[in-house]
């Protein structure tokens, strides 16, 4: 109510003086300092003035920063938007111009007052018109940028916002300067921190190796089905499934229901009912369509406890509590071992034909071309 009543600022009178959130360099430096040196929910300060007036401060709540992690992406976004990092670029190409005798003709930008027309403002102008213009803008270093360079990057820059031709022609080859001198200061990078150049050399023969593999090896074994399945024809002996156990998972609410239901899937094969009458005299028997469930399925060894230890010659499994119900196996058949389908085993016959490749690939490589191993500089390595 006293915020109401005397605050001269109007914005936060109306709300009782409560100021939206904000963080350090949203406020005056005074401001800032004695609000961030409330420690608790409640805390008040003493009076502090600005250059805006007296200021009485209680904090009403705080929000600890994130982690750097999460923040990260939001502080970067900050600096990259601040004036501050304008500056910065500023003064680096500033620099780069001193330390490398940068040069400017800047009488050769005139021409493009006359060649370029409003076709620029709708992607339409073309860099045919400056097809006379040839001579050099400015020297860096060892390099010279001709009129035919700007007139190139005008072409790939256009759509701008409509203003005076002139405006938009300096305006862009500001800009064009500072591209270009930034890029030369790079490619001297190689050459000016060796470890650099390693590093990047490094990462040139990596993403090279990487594009050949890819197109040789990885992205042919995918795309290239019917090799894939000439290449799974000739090794099916590869990929077995060793002798499986054709059965019927049972799943029980309790003992009682397991009971009944061993007692039906007992029976003689003969006489055994389906397990779909199974399920319906359960039902019938239990008043309950959720008594009992079966899977069926194919089982080697070591896919589930029950197979483990299971007698095969038996017709039925041991029970097991698993997941607060009863579960048993009916033995349906015993299945031989014999070789999986393509699509059984698709992703491990994927993986042997990528590495089939990669040997004849390699071997092709060898037979085309002499290597030699320095074994003097290999030991030093080693």
């Amino acid at each position: 109510e006293i915020a109401r009543k005397y605050s001269e600022d109007r914005g936060s009178a109306s709300r009782a003086g409560e100021l939206p959130w904000f963080g350090t360099g949203r406020m005056v430096a005074p401001f800032e300092d004695a609000s961030f040196a409330l420690a608790k929910v409640g805390d008040i300060s003493e009076p502090i003035q600005t250059s805006f007036g007296w200021h009485i401060i209680k904090l009403l709540e705080q929000k600890k920063y994130d982690d750097f992690e999460t923040v990260q992406a939001d502080l970067r976004a900050n600096v990259t938007k601040s004036d501050r990092n304008a500056y910065s670029k500023k003064a680096l190409v500033e620099k780069i111009k001193r330390n490398h005798d940068f040069t400017e003709h800047r009488e050769n930008l005139y021409p493009f007052y006359a060649v370029v027309d409003t076709a620029i403002f709708y992607r339409n102008w073309d860099v045919s018109k400056a097809a006379g213009l040839k001579d050099v803008l400015f020297t860096i270093g060892d390099r010279s940028v001709t009129q035919q360079d700007f007139a190139i990057y005008l072409a790939d820059n256009q759509g701008t916002p409509r203003k005076n031709l002139e405006v938009l022609v300096n305006n862009h080859y500001e800009k064009f300067i500072e591209d270009q001198v930034l890029q030369y200061e790079e490619d001297l990078l190689p050459d000016k921190y060796p470890e650099f150049k390693h590093l990047i050399q490094e990462y040139h023969d990596g993403i090279l190796l990487f594009d050949l593999t890819d197109q040789m090896v990885w992205s042919k074994a995918v795309e290239d089905s019917a090799g894939l399945e000439a290449f799974y024809a000739e090794h099916r002996s590869n990929y077995m499934w060793e002798k499986r156990l054709d059965a019927t998972l049972v799943t029980c609410r309790d003992a009682e229901v397991a009971a009944f239901a061993r007692d039906l899937f007992g029976k003689k094969k003969r006489k055994r009912p389906s397990p779909e009458e199974v399920q319906s005299l359960a039902y019938a028997e239990f008043s309950d369509s959720s008594c009992l469930s079966f899977e069926f399925s194919k089982y080697e060894t070591e896919d589930h406890p029950l197979i483990e230890n299971m007698d095969w010659n038996q017709s039925m499994s041991d029970n097991m509590e698993e997941d607060g119900k009863v579960i048993f196996l009916v033995k349906n058949k015993v299945l031989k071992p014999e070789p999986k389908l393509l699509e059984e085993c698709r992703g491990i016959v994927t993986a042997d034909y990528q590495n089939h490749l990669e040997t004849d690939w390699i071997d092709t490589l060898r037979a085309k071309y002499t290597i030699h191993v320095n074994r003097e500089m290999l030991s030093e390595i080693n």
